[in-house]
């Protein structure tokens, strides 16, 4: 017959920093560091949506919203400290949300496991490769039209006057959409309000990442689509003026509106 082992352990959910043992608290710190410089590392994809009460939430920037990676409810075992992860998806043969344990001496190797995965899923050609010419041809076609110099592109958000300019094109455009004929749970739809939802906490390049990506998927609907948000698009960029529409969008893109 099994036996029940009893352990003694303290579990750390939304604890003040100050009633952590100062064991817990090196430690914590430390690997929640890590788990940053790893998201950080691979901000073209990734970003963390939650990184507080002790829990770090990791998600994609677009193209696959169900994937997750959660790290929460940390516990002091003797010398360990485990955590409970949520990550979907499992893996290679499976995308369906798992639940572990993963003790901080496991814990960026089970990051980078599923770090790993979902870039192969990004990586993914298209069944139909004519798909995959037509997707280069519109990321570079955005890419031509929309740079950015900034040095800090990597590691922070627009301003808030930025952000503001485009949560309202992101409206008027989702708008235009609607009255084109796309329904609301129409992915490009889906997409752009969550684009919406994260621009506070995207850096610049993120958001312009996000933004190809409903560019490619508005090309790939059709030209009426198309030429709709470019009318409105273009219509509030030019509110900005002339010396702000250089500073955000840069003279390719200004040269379209012209």
């Amino acid at each position: 017959m099994s036996k029940l082992v009893k352990f003694d352990f303290i579990i750390y959910v939304g604890m003040n920093e100050r009633d952590m043992t100062l064991y817990f608290h090196s430690i914590l710190e430390n690997k929640y560091k890590r788990v940053r410089d790893l998201v950080n590392a691979k901000s073209d994809f990734l970003f963390i949506a939650k990184d507080s009460e002790n829990e770090i939430i990791i998600k994609l920037i677009h193209s696959y919203p169900s994937f997750i990676f959660h790290i929460s409810n940390p516990v002091e075992k003797g010398n360990n400290l485990v955590f409970n992860i949520t990550r979907a998806p499992k893996n290679a043969r499976s995308n369906e949300t798992e639940n572990l344990k993963s003790d901080h001496l496991n814990l960026e190797r089970t990051l980078n496991s599923w770090i790993e995965l979902a870039m192969k899923h990004l990586n993914k050609k298209p069944i139909h490769p004519n798909q995959d010419d037509a997707n280069e041809q519109y990321s570079r076609d955005f890419y031509d039209w929309f740079e950015i110099v900034d040095e800090d592109a990597d590691s922070t958000p627009y301003d808030i006057k930025r952000q503001i300019l485009i949560e309202h094109s992101l409206d008027a455009g989702i708008k235009a959409l609607i009255e084109s004929g796309l329904k609301e749970d129409d992915p490009i739809i889906l997409e752009a309000r969550s684009l919406k939802e994260k621009i506070g906490i995207f850096t610049k390049k993120q958001v312009l990442k996000a933004g190809r990506s409903i560019y490619v998927m508005i090309r790939k609907h059709g030209g009426v689509f198309t030429k709709r948000v470019y009318d409105v698009w273009s219509e509030e960029m030019l509110k900005m003026g002339y010396h702000e529409l250089l500073k955000f969008l840069g003279q390719e893109a200004l040269r379209l509106l012209q």
